[in-house]
């Protein structure tokens, strides 16, 4: 329950920018929360919404199982803060070396969240609008929307650099969580396609743009020459 709660919460309220912006641009937010802002501000606002009484799904448990889920919701949120991840992540593969072999789950329930993919890259990129104008900085090529095309490229990065490690472990842990990491590499395949051919295009247009310029510094001297033998020509002597 506490893990159902935290997944519902961990992205309340976001503003569309990460932690750093908040940083740099000052918000009030910043100033509130010391670390892992934005995961903080989604972990209070989750538990506002829980003191209402007609949103309040815990409130039929006793004390003892009402701190304990919060607790958990506490570390749940917190941890899907980047930050934080790469550096639990070798105390996660260390759990799943010491964990015993679970039998397989019968009922188990295989469910699939889709992203909006292009959603996503346009809040990646609206907060590198901000930062060219609020900021006046340079935003990395994820939030840079004059660099749309390599978001391919970008994204067969954030699998290998962050997803793919987790789902691997994962699937050591139990076997039935394999499907998951195979899709997770099936979804890179597709971006990895969508890669070589933008870099096919790319390398197509620079080699054309390199005949051209071959083409013409060839057509250069030729030209010259022309043009001196044409002037050597229509020299005449003329005597009277």
């Amino acid at each position: 329950m506490a893990m159902v709660t935290a997944g519902l919460c961990h992205d309340i309220d976001h503003r569309g920018t990460n932690n750093l912006y908040q940083m740099k641009s000052g918000n009030p937010l910043a100033k509130l929360h010391g670390s892992s802002i934005l995961e903080r501000h989604h972990l209070d606002f989750g538990k506002t919404l829980l003191r209402d009484e007609s949103l309040n799904i815990y409130q039929n448990l006793n004390r003892r199982q009402h701190d304990l889920v919060i607790h958990l919701m506490d570390i749940a949120i917190i941890a899907t803060d980047l930050a934080l991840y790469f550096k639990k992540r070798t105390m996660f593969q260390k759990i799943v070396d010491q964990s015993k072999t679970y039998e397989s789950w019968n009922d188990w329930t295989k469910a699939m969240m889709m992203t909006v993919a292009l959603a996503v890259a346009a809040e990646f990129w609206e907060q590198g609008d901000l930062e060219r104008t609020v900021l006046e900085q340079q935003p990395i090529p994820m939030m840079d929307r004059n660099k749309s095309a390599d978001l391919p490229k970008l994204q067969c990065g954030f699998i290998d650099f962050v997803c793919a490690f987790v789902y691997k472990e994962f699937s050591r842990f139990h076997v039935e969580i394999t499907p998951m990491l195979d899709r997770l590499l099936n979804n890179r395949k597709e971006w990895n396609a969508l890669k070589e051919v933008h870099e096919a295009k790319m390398a197509a247009i620079e080699d054309a743009k390199k005949a051209k310029e071959e083409e013409a510094a060839q057509k250069g001297p030729a030209a010259k020459q022309a043009g001196a033998a044409d002037g050597s020509q229509s020299k005449t002597c003329v005597l009277s």
